[in-house]
C-alpha cells in the first residue's frame, strides 16, 4: 500500500505498477469531472436542436413529405442546417445517455462520451454558440484525459466498476 503523497516515489519501485497506479488516479481524478461535463455538453446541445427538430417536424406534418422533400431540393442549405441539427440532438441525447448508464457500462459510456465530445467540438465551427468552443475544448480535454486513462486500465486487464484503491 502507499501512503498518499508518495507519488514522486512511484517510479522507484515499479516503474510498470507505478504506471498503473499513476492511471488510476488520473482516471479517478478525470472521472469526477467527466461525470458532470457530459450532461452538461449534452444538455447545451439537446436543448435547442431539440426546440429545432420539433418546429421541423410540425412543418412536415403540415406541409407533407413531399412538399417539405421539394423545399430541400430547392434549398439545400436548409437540408444542411437539418443534418447539422441532427448530429447535435444525437450526440447531446448520447452524452445524456451515457450518464445515466455509467454505472453498468462505464467503458461503453466513457467511449460514447468521448467520441460524441470530439463530433460535437468538431462541428463546434458551424455552430452559433462557436464563441463558446474554449469552454467545449476544456470539456473535451477533461473526457479524453479519463478516456485515455480508462483505456490504459481496461487494456491492462482492470474493471472500471471496480479498481483497487491505492
Amino acid at each position: 500500500m502507499i501512503a498518499a503523497g508518495s507519488e514522486d516515489r512511484l517510479d522507484d519501485r515499479d516503474p510498470a505498477g507505478a504506471e498503473v497506479i499513476s492511471q488510476v488516479f488520473i482516471y479517478r481524478k478525470a472521472l469526477r469531472n467527466t461525470l458532470w461535463i457530459g450532461p452538461i455538453a449534452g444538455v447545451i446541445h439537446l436543448l435547442p436542436s431539440l426546440y429545432i427538430l420539433t418546429f421541423v417536424a410540425l412543418h412536415l406534418i403540415n406541409w407533407g413529405v413531399a412538399r417539405f422533400s421539394m423545399t430541400l431540393l430547392r434549398r439545400p442549405e436548409d437540408g444542411i442546417l437539418l443534418g447539422y441539427v441532427s448530429i447535435m440532438f444525437t450526440c447531446g441525447a448520447a452524452l445524456v445517455v451515457c450518464r445515466l448508464s455509467f454505472k453498468g457500462q462505464p467503458w461503453n459510456s466513457l467511449q460514447v462520451s468521448y467520441w460524441s465530445m470530439a463530433i460535437l467540438l468538431s462541428i463546434m465551427v458551424l455552430s452559433p454558440c462557436c464563441i463558446m468552443a474554449p469552454f467545449f475544448l476544456f470539456m473535451f480535454l477533461e473526457v479524453r484525459e479519463c478516456y485515455l486513462a480508462g483505456r490504459f486500465l481496461v487494456n491492462k486487464g482492470f474493471d472500471l466498476r471496480n479498481l483497487p484503491d491505492y
